[in-house]
């Protein structure tokens, strides 16, 4: 596992499962925007560049595709969908709200003083939150809007061109298709053991960290002890995406398996290890990628756990 992103694994894979298949982009709270592509790797997302820049010159043929200025890769904040041209809309209730390896406990004066509706400042209701353990987390947001992009399947051959000889020389790289964004969010995971998040508000609330947060009442933080990250109630906008993958294909595999094997260089481990980081081709000059072949060694394919895995600091088949 690569350093301090252990303690967010559990986080990425179950929200990732959750939501089916979106991953919160990185680091948390950053906004990412459809037609972004980016590299992946251990612990770093970086954003090369975005399909819709006017260079890509893309053939899009639906109307308000060719509307540039309604078309322009917007930010994304929440409020502003009605405007922009995608298509958009809300998930299921409660999707975007989940905890694991964390508990609730109240120290509520209502308990003994049931007869007051409000409670002075000195009778506050304390609300502790506590992880045995590190990798214990919560994730809430308001008001989730998912946005994506309504055309990959008229332009995806056309981006495997552009990406691998037109324009870039990409073997591996990612899209990003459906943008995840929401008004506000409040994300806390715990990096040792008996994390503590201390809250109190002067009304009885009988839920957990999520609702607390969730809430239009106010609340006081009290006291933060073992945390790796904690941001409550921070601005949202576009948080998480789903994205497709660009990799070799499988003829593309097969090609340079067979390479391998009739090369005098019986070193096949070597070959193995660049094979799976797709930096192979320069190794057998023979083999030509063009923008007329490139759509035979390259595909695409939906992002999955397995990517999560290699952010997270895996390897990647």
């Amino acid at each position: 596992m690569y350093g301090a992103m252990n303690n967010y694994a559990q986080l990425f894979r179950d929200l990732f499962r959750k939501t089916n298949g979106f991953m919160l982009n990185w680091p948390l709270g950053k906004t990412i925007r459809v037609g972004d592509f980016f590299t992946l790797r251990a612990g770093k997302i970086s954003v090369v560049g975005n399909i819709y820049e006017s260079y890509f010159q893309l053939s899009i043929s639906d109307t308000f595709s060719k509307d540039l200025h309604r078309f322009e890769a917007p930010l994304l904040e929440p409020y502003d969908f009605d405007r922009m041209g995608w298509e958009s809309f809300r998930p299921p209730e409660g999707m975007w709200n989940i905890m694991s390896g964390c508990y609730t406990n109240y120290q509520s004066k209502h308990l003994t003083k049931p007869h007051k509706k409000k409670l002075l400042p000195a009778e506050v209701n304390i609300y502790d939150t506590q992880f045995p353990l590190p990798g214990g987390y919560f994730f809430a947001s308001s008001h989730p809007h998912y946005c994506r992009m309504p055309h990959f399947k008229e332009i995806h051959k056309e981006l495997i061109r552009r990406l691998t000889t037109e324009f870039y020389n990409f073997h591996r790289i990612y899209l990003v298709t459906d943008v995840a964004a929401v008004k506000d969010f409040s994300v806390g995971v715990s990096a040792i053991e008996n994390a503590v998040i201390q809250v109190s508000r002067s009304d009885y609330y009988n839920g957990n960290l999520i609702d607390l947060v969730n809430s239009e009442e106010t609340f006081d933080v009290e006291k933060v002890f073992g945390m790796e990250t904690l941001k409550l109630k921070h601005e949202g906008g576009g948080i998480a995406f789903r994205a497709k993958k660009m990799g070799l294909s499988i003829k593309a595999k097969d090609t340079l398996i067979r390479e391998i094997f009739a090369t005098k260089d019986r070193d096949i481990e070597k070959y193995a290890v660049e094979l799976i980081d797709n930096e192979l081709f320069h190794l057998f000059p023979k083999i030509e990628i063009n923008p007329s072949n490139a759509n035979e060694f390259f595909e695409w394919t939906d992002m999955s756990l397995e990517d999560i895995e290699y952010f997270l600091g895996g390897s990647l088949a």
